[in-house]
């Protein structure tokens, strides 16, 4: 499990950045690029919350969160 979590995409790619920021590289992603992950980030927390709704029914505690926003 440790192993699996070390080797997430996410990690990796947050120590990339750190040891880019450490390194004073001048790494950096194309504007295209950065907004077309942002758009497809956004959808998939979008659609997993959208399934997980779907999963537990509509009650109470997700109208009061739905409320507070």
């Amino acid at each position: 499990m440790i192993v699996e979590t070390l080797t997430s995409p996410v990690i990796l790619f947050f120590l990339l950045g750190a040891l880019a920021a450490i390194a004073k590289s001048d790494l950096s992603i194309p504007d295209a690029f950065a907004k077309a992950m942002s758009i497809y980030l956004m959808a998939a927390i979008g659609l997993n919350g959208g399934v997980s709704v779907a999963d537990s029914g509509f009650g109470p505690e997700l109208l009061r969160a739905a409320l507070q926003v």
